[in-house]
């Protein structure tokens, strides 16, 4: 029988052994230059780096719903406001007067703004970066009489919301409470016009009046400026809080702002975790400041070189691309600790510091490129996908995990050259020093290993019961996953990730469940003729296609969620009744075209702000705009599906209608982060496939190599749906991240047992021999992998502490798949090749005497 290779014995690598001498003879040159370039990308990370938690940061340039969002903004400016949501007895006095000084403070809100790199242009008193420049000119969307400036274009509240009057036979447009200050007795008409007028009651007053909102519409700005801004927003807010006057600053910047904050948060706080988890266990495992430090520095290059790429080519941080940091110090410590591991048990054998080095990389570099490029592929099927929050994914995720592995062969083995002999001497295996936590960790994968191990009955016959019961264990496991998953459902609600006691969220909360609504619908009208929309027939249609739109109601309690919708059609509407005396029989647009020509003369001379905000200057396009209630994301599909019916059937031919906004942008990101995952995964683990045959060199190993890295995914979905864990923006990115993940651990070990396998020809020497060399590092790094993924539970966002959980949770599941499926699928698989007569294959166990075995299956 041919005795297992011996350590010396392994194949060495000529090409890496070579590199390991040529990265001794020039440690310090390098270091210098990695050095270097690490500094370049912490300045870029310090000057550049910016998060955006919007939707649209989601979508791609390129993409139809982008461009009808840029097209919306260029033409009517911001679709996105800030909501100052002030809670009380509104139709009081105190309440009033409280109103009045918080709108007049923040219609003079001045914030100096940060240039973002891009040339700033002298605009009255405040310096306008160039992302603001004709911004006021091509949308000066102004609401009512107030001049915001270009930060401010627009402050609307009850003060100044405005109302449509008839004098000296011309329209004038005036603010409700313009004749300041009001009386008492004049406070209940004054409620009664407000609610029943349809521009007010949803958006500027709550329906029980008991909150009202403070509107500010600003110049569209990048992230970095919208934090600054909510930033002063909430100072002032913060100086007007008082008895009887609840504010919170709402709307979507607000809470995109809130989210950004707490994403900063969370990063800071989990990539502290993270490295102090892993500082920790690796202290544990090595035993010695010296085993902490290699690894460390290279996850740290390369989460530093990642976020410093995104900085350079000015990629921001998403709610998908925040994970990488943490993720870079978990996937990328697994192939420094195995090398490390190798490095250790030559250095126990007496062998050499220098010599150590060059023999870890001869034996151990192959096989850390392979794993390395297992996960690299696994995070760059992201690229395949449509959404770019989830291509930025995919390629900068595989950049950081091919750093971590560069860094595992060109900075960890110039670390480990500088290792005292006191480092060695802990894993010495010549001696007894080797800790109780390895030895513990030896007889786990032995005795995992052996669960499938043939038994010889007393009748000397082998019984092969207990690999056939680990195969039929894990093959109904498998089928219960695979059940279990169809009750996974999606679920994308950005407003739940957010603590119930964050101010953005009560903030949130009260503008949707007390005014009109926290999200919108916009629908560009597009009428193919310069004046087209003063047609009386397409105004007509625009109207019943806005009674369509509001007699919506949701699921199968038919709830109301659209208060109000709001266009030219409601302006033209109040100027009919206003020129008859404030009749509601004129409550209508007039049907014939010199009457509407007229109105819009009207507009143009005594409010053209008025109408500029729902009308293009040559009357070609138009907005309608629906307050929507928030809702999950796919909740809005039915209302996306009502609205298109309701264009085919009343403009028809008419006009050119797309909807955009909120609603609609949610409900493509979500559609297109579903068929992203399915294909992202699907092209995953194909990539893994295809490397694990190229690594295994043989088809049919390569192949099963699959079959452990696969049940893990598919046990973990099917916990999610048994468990009602819903699919979202984060957790939709688990399962092609564990198979990368799963994979690396299989490669390693199938790797040696190919090598022991056709060494040998014995399927249990080669099986004990390579987990005897390879089990403990899978352990160790399955277990550091595990706690680092772990620290997202200390999140503040909850989907954030799922992904964490469930990211831990798919590592253990990998590493019981990995040393109890693993070793039952090659027995199944594999019989032993040649035998000497008369004897049986023999059986090393680890630091343990030789023993008979009985012959493989």
């Amino acid at each position: 029988m041919t005795a297992p290779l011996s350590e010396e014995e392994l194949p060495q690598n000529r090409f890496f052994r070579a590199w390991a001498l040529w990265l001794l003879k020039l440690r310090w040159p390098i270091l210098i230059a990695i050095l270097g370039i690490t500094g370049f990308f912490v300045f870029q990370i310090a000057t550049r780096l910016v998060i955006d938690n919007t939707m649209e940061a989601y979508l791609s340039d390129e993409s139809e719903d982008k461009r009808r969002l840029t097209e919306a903004r260029a033409d009517f400016g911001n679709d996105v406001y800030f909501q100052i949501v002030a809670e009380g007895e509104v139709f009081s006095l105190p309440y009033l007067h409280k109103l009045k000084r918080l709108h007049d403070e923040l219609a003079k809100l001045d914030v100096p703004l940060l240039e973002d790199r891009k040339t700033a242009r002298r605009v009255g008193k405040t310096e306008v970066p160039s992302e603001l420049a004709g911004f006021g000119d091509s949308a000066d969307s102004g609401w009512g009489d107030e001049s915001g400036g270009t930060l401010i274009e627009s402050t609307v509240s009850l003060i100044n919301a405005p109302q449509t009057h008839w004098q000296n036979d011309a329209l004038s447009v005036r603010g409700l409470l313009e004749d300041w200050p009001p009386r008492a007795e004049d406070l209940p008409a004054l409620k009664t016009r407000a609610l029943e007028d349809r521009l007010l009651r949803g958006q500027i007053v709550g329906p029980a009046a008991r909150h009202s909102v403070v509107v500010l519409q600003t110049a569209q700005m990048s992230e970095r400026n919208n934090a600054r801004v909510a930033d002063e927003i909430r100072r002032v807010v913060a100086r007007h809080q008082a008895p009887g006057f609840q504010v919170f600053v709402a709307g979507m910047p607000a809470l995109t702002t809130g989210l950004n904050d707490l994403v900063i948060s969370d990063m800071a706080r989990t990539c502290a975790l993270a490295f102090l988890a892993v500082l920790v266990v690796l202290f544990f495992i090595f035993r010695h400041p010296m085993g902490v430090i290699g690894p460390i520095l290279v996850v740290a290059m390369a989460g530093v070189w990642t976020a410093g790429l995104m900085a350079a080519s000015d990629v921001p941080l998403t709610m998908v691309t925040n994970i990488l940091p943490v993720l870079l110090v978990c996937v990328g410590i697994g192939e420094s600790v195995h090398m490390q591991s190798v490095f250790h048990d030559a250095r126990g054998r007496g062998m050499p510091n220098r010599d150590a080095v060059v023999y870890t990389l001869a034996t151990s570099a192959v096989p850390c490129i392979f794993t390395t490029l297992t996960t690299a592929f696994g995070l760059l099927s992201f690229r395949v996908a449509q959404l770019q929050g989830l291509q930025h994914m995919g390629i900068y995720g595989c950049f950081g995990v091919v750093m971590a592995g560069l860094g595992a062969i060109v900075v960890l083995p110039i670390v480990l050259s500088f290792s005292p002999e006191s480092f060695s001497k802990r894993w010495d295996v010549n001696t007894s020093n080797e800790s109780s936590l390895v030895r513990f960790v030896d007889r786990l994968v032995v005795s995992c290993a052996g669960l499938s191990r043939p038994e010889r009955s007393a009748d000397g016959r082998l019984s092969f019961r207990r690999r056939n019961f680990v195969l039929a264990f894990h093959a109904a496991l498998l089928a219960l996953g695979v059940i279990s998953m169809g009750s996974l459902k999606f679920y994308h609600n950005p407003a739940d990730w957010v603590p119930a006691s964050a101010d953005v969220t009560r903030a949130f909360h009260a503008l949707n469940d007390n005014v009109g609504g926290a999200s919108n619908v916009v629908l560009l009208v597009d009428s193919g003729k310069v004046g087209g929309l003063k047609d009386p027939d397409l105004l007509a249609r625009m109207s019943r296609l806005e009674e369509h739109i509001r007699t919506y109601r949701h699921g199968p309690q038919h709830e109301p969620i659209i208060d109000n919708t709001t266009s030219v059609v409601e302006l033209l509407r109040r100027g009919a009744r206003a020129m008859h005396g404030g009749d509601p029989a004129f409550d209508r647009v007039p049907a014939d075209a010199q009457s509407v020509a007229d109105l819009f003369g009207f507009y143009e001379n005594a409010a053209p702000e008025q109408l500029r905000r729902f009308v293009t200057v040559d009357a070609q396009r138009g907005m309608i705009l629906v307050q929507v209630r928030w809702l999950d994301a796919l909740a809005y599909d039915p209302l996306t599906l009502h609205i298109q019916a309701g264009i085919d059937k009343h403009i028809g031919s008419a006009a050119v209608v797309k909807p955009t906004g909120t609603v609609f942008n949610m409900c493509s990101v979500v559609h297109f982060l579903l068929r992203d995952q399915i294909t992202s995964f699907g092209s995953g683990m194909a990539a893994v496939a295809v490397l694990m045959v190229l690594v295994l060199r043989e088809l049919k190993l390569g192949l099963l190599g699959m079959i452990p890295n696969v049940l893990p995914i598919f046990l973990l979905l099917g916990f999610m749906g048994l468990a009602g864990i819903p699919l979202d923006a984060i957790t939709l990115l688990v399962a092609s991240i564990s198979i990368g993940i799963a994979a690396d651990d299989t490669i390693r070990w199938w790797h040696r047992f190919r090598i022991e396998y056709r060494h040998g020809g014995d399927v249990e020497q080669a099986i004990s021999t390579s987990l005897r060399h390879t089990g403990r590092g899978t352990v160790f790094t399955s277990v550091i992998v595990a706690c680092g993924f772990g620290v997202f539970l200390s999140a503040s966002l909850s989907n954030a502490r799922l992904f964490g959980a469930l990211c831990s949770f798919g590592v253990l599941l990998a590493l019981f798949a990995d040393l109890v499926l693993g070793p039952a699928v090659l027995r199944a698989a594999y019989k032993n090749l040649t035998l000497s007569a008369g004897t049986e294959p023999i059986v090393t166990e680890p630091h343990g005497s030789p023993r008979a075995a009985p012959e493989g299956s």
